[in-house]
């Protein structure tokens, strides 16, 4: 960290004379210590796509507003908005970083309003069918009902569980040199005591060590053979929507959601999860429906019918 604030500022006595790809470089290695091993693989993986689009010669001194618009507008064309937004996060980070003066008014791609495939009651029950016995068991099971992350799935151990109660404290995550690294979990408020059904403590008992011993990328892949299998469209993160949704849908307090799905604020619970459940929605809408139909169907209305 000496060593970062030294280079820091012999480059800001300077006049910020350094390359965008070497000031990203020099702060992708001053964080490593500090930040996640996933978040400093995806650091590399968006230093290459400056790279792609040649901007990481430029010298942070000449990338104002229009240089690095152009920049935003050239990803636009081939990633996706939060890709882009991703990308010129890490400059931002990195200009913050050897104090170069916030550049202002980049204009970027709209997020698009997406529409999340949530697995219904029956299709979650499938699923489980499908699986039933195996070990991917308890990791589906994890995700409807518990609401973990795939990362935090892939770290528990049986010492973690104390009755029903399961303390969520660590995640596995790939990082740059693409191993697999043990970390605390995504945030502060990640880190919780999650009360399990009795169905799933039973499921888990007798289990040593790794509650489910295998790592999170084989998850999605298994998932998605499964899904395919007995039908259902949603991934594997589409669980923890389902679980969010099931318990908001039953009235559960958004403030017990925050802790038991691990959030420090409920913008993720409003924005992302708090979607509709296809079955849910649909008996909800027959209900309201229905109560028009008992104040105002009348069989006979056309005959009571006057001209206007």
């Amino acid at each position: 960290m000496a060593a970062a604030w030294q280079h820091r500022q012999e480059r800001v006595e300077t006049g910020h004379d350094i390359s965008l790809g070497d000031a990203i470089e020099t702060y992708i290695e001053s964080s490593e210590a500090i930040l996640s091993p996933a978040t400093i693989r995806g650091y590399h993986i968006a230093k290459k796509r400056i790279e792609k689009y040649g901007f990481d010669v430029y010298h942070v001194s000449v990338l104002g507003t229009k240089n690095l618009q152009r920049m935003v507008n050239m990803m636009a064309r081939e990633y996706s908005p939060k890709t882009v937004r991703n990308t010129y996060a890490l400059v931002t980070a990195t200009f913050r970083f050897y104090a170069v003066p916030e550049v202002k008014g980049i204009n970027m791609p709209r997020q698009p309003v997406r529409r999340y495939n949530v697995p219904t009651d029956a299709d979650v029950r499938r699923l489980l069918d499908a699986c039933a016995g195996t070990d991917f068991e308890v990791a589906v099971m994890l995700a409807a009902f518990g609401g973990l992350r795939r990362s935090e799935i892939v770290a528990l151990t049986s010492d973690d569980l104390d009755g029903d109660v399961l303390h969520i404290h660590a995640a596995i995550v790939k990082g740059s040199d693409h191993e697999y690294h043990e970390k605390g979990t995504k945030t502060v408020s990640s880190d919780r005591y999650v009360k399990l059904p009795d169905f799933i403590v039973q499921r888990l008992d007798g289990i040593e060590g790794r509650l489910y011993p295998y790592p999170a990328e084989g998850i999605t892949k298994r998932f998605e053979t499964l899904r395919k299998r007995v039908g259902v469209n949603c991934t594997f993160h589409g669980l923890r929507h389902y679980a969010a949704s099931k318990l908001h849908a039953v009235g559960i307090p958004d403030q017990y959601l925050l802790g038991r799905f691990g959030w420090s604020t409920d913008y993720a619970l409003k924005t992302i999860y708090r979607n509709e459940l296809d079955d849910v929605a649909k008996a909800m809408q027959d209900k309201a429906n229905d109560a028009f139909c008992d104040v105002f169907f009348r069989s006979n209305a056309t005959e009571n019918a006057t001209d206007l």
